[in-house]
């Protein structure tokens, strides 16, 4: 008795697995009837999209986008961050005036969006702290890589000297824009003469270290000989013998490294924010969404569909609904 029960739910159940796969065959033999009956339609809106999207393409705006890697000395940072935020809203607000007094076309805004994110550099961050070793070492003990990658380092941007500069650029814009957004940059008071006076600060420092290298000198190679030094006064003096002459060896390491580190920055100091990027690329933004000659066909066929699959099913609640 209770196997014969078992075999007629079993039975039963594939009947309607047989039903839900006839209906689903059903249901997609007809769709495939209508895509077939409705090809004109298709090919009618792909036509009109691709005109469409066509003439809207050429004659209207497109955005371009530029990405720049700058540096900035001289502990500008802070200083060019609030600049960028100053052009970010200027453009948002469409302030025409201020463009066009800062060299930037004012009868059809050049820039739409600009943005400054910091480039992570262990180097920069441990400078920044290497008087206090406790700091950086209870900061690398909170920075994981999820960190950096995430660019959750916003307290910290001002510890980095590069920065990636992405601007968001109207069609009407060109590599000019993007100098002409740094010479904004340079051109701050603030920005512009901690660049004149870093400058001068490296040069003159070099010329010290110089100078000190070249006393260093003298002493080594009197103290080898075991001769007398002058002094300013053109009295002599003995050198000492018992003087610790690896001090003195381990000051001229160090002098040289630096003088060797500030002329390394002295490359880049002409201004206080340079491009790192030998050529400044203009390029159009890509993707489906930016091609209006796919884009268009795409949306119109999908919002035909879209109607038409809404007209079924209405119709088919309606047949539910008269049954009633």
């Amino acid at each position: 008795m209770n196997s014969n029960k078992e075999e007629i739910d079993l039975d039963s159940l594939f009947k309607g697995l047989e039903r839900v796969r006839n209906k689903f065959l059903s249901t997609c033999y007809h769709a495939i009837q209508f895509l077939i009956k409705s090809w004109y339609i298709f090919l009618i809106l792909i036509i009109l999209g691709g005109v469409l999207g066509y003439f809207s393409q050429k004659y209207g705006e497109t955005n371009q986008e530029a990405t720049v890697v700058i540096r900035t000395n001289f502990n500008s940072e802070q200083y060019t961050y609030n600049a960028i935020d100053v052009i970010a809203k200027k453009a948002k607000s469409k302030d025409t005036l201020f463009f066009k007094t800062n060299g930037l076309r004012a009868d059809s805004l050049e820039i739409k969006n600009i943005e400054i994110t910091p480039i992570f550099s262990f180097k920069d961050l441990t400078e920044e702290f290497k008087e206090n070793g406790r700091d950086i070492d209870a900061l690398l003990r909170n920075l994981n890589f999820q960190d950096i990658v995430e660019e959750k380092i916003e307290p910290f941007r001002s510890s980095f000297k590069y920065h990636t500069l992405t601007l968001t650029l109207s069609s009407v814009a060109d590599e000019k824009s993007v100098e002409s957004v740094l010479n904004y940059l340079n051109n701050q008071e603030v920005i512009k003469r901690l660049g004149e006076v870093g400058k001068k600060g490296i040069e003159e420092q070099i010329k010290v270290n110089s100078e000190t290298l070249a006393q260093i000198d003298t002493v080594i190679s009197t103290y080898s000989k075991g001769e007398s030094l002058p002094s300013s006064s053109s009295q002599i003096f003995v050198v000492d013998k018992n003087f610790n002459i690896s001090n003195i060896l381990e000051l001229k390491m160090e002098l040289q490294k630096n003088n060797k580190e500030l002329s390394e920055d002295l490359v880049f100091a002409d201004k206080p924010i340079i491009s790192i990027d030998s050529n400044i690329a203009v390029v159009d933004e890509k993707g489906i969404l930016t091609n209006k000659v796919i884009f268009y066909p795409m949306l119109f066929v999908f919002l035909f569909l879209v109607f038409a699959v809404s007209r079924h099913l209405y119709r088919y609640i309606k047949t539910i609904a008269m049954k009633q």
